[in-house]
């Protein structure tokens, strides 16, 4: 087993973390009393549930954003300040996508060649699996939050493109109507 980075952080006794960062060459492995994460070159391993790729972005499909991340990840992505979202995975725990670029699954960093890392960030950069928030925010022009409807905020654009059929389509128009973006 060749490891590229193992650092121990642990910014709770409690809630002990650890970041190692993967390539396609490592079988990574990190046991703590919480969850189990390996990488392989092929799957990715979950509390003892293996991963294909297609079998990991059907899991993401029951990803719900996280509004802050939990002092727990932060620390795993090594000290930093930035990312790009935070998500909850029932039966996957925390996702975090890191503003450069790296994943953080279950307190494990995974590195972006990954075929894993690759996988979630090509589906959280898919409109249709963003939050209205997000999207008015890094996508969208200043101007559309004033007219977007608040209770739809949360919602990722699936869903709204969901409830636009049966009548509102209004949100659905502001977030999808070319005039908007930045």
């Amino acid at each position: 087993m060749t490891l590229l980075c193992i650092a121990i952080i642990s910014a709770n006794i409690a809630l002990p973390s650890v970041s190692i960062l993967a390539s396609e060459q490592d079988t990574t492995v990190l046991n703590s009393s919480f969850e189990t994460v390996i990488v392989t070159d092929n799957e990715l391993i979950i509390n003892g549930h293996s991963y294909t790729e297609q079998e990991l972005v059907v899991l993401l499909e029951t990803a719900t954003p996280q509004p802050q991340i939990q002092p727990r990840s932060a620390v795993a992505i090594s000290g930093a300040a930035y990312y790009a979202g935070s998500y909850f995975i029932p039966g996957g725990g925390q996702v975090l996508l890191a503003a450069t670029g790296a994943v953080v699954v279950a307190g494990v960093t995974i590195y972006v060649t990954h075929w894993a890392a690759n996988a979630i960030i090509n589906f959280f950069n898919n409109e249709d699996n963003m939050t209205a928030n997000d999207i008015i925010s890094n996508r969208r022009k200043a101007g559309v939050r004033r007219e977007f409807p608040g209770e739809y905020l949360d919602k990722t654009l699936k869903e709204i493109k969901k409830e636009a059929n049966s009548g509102n389509a209004r949100a659905k128009k502001l977030l999808q109507d070319g005039r908007f973006k930045k």
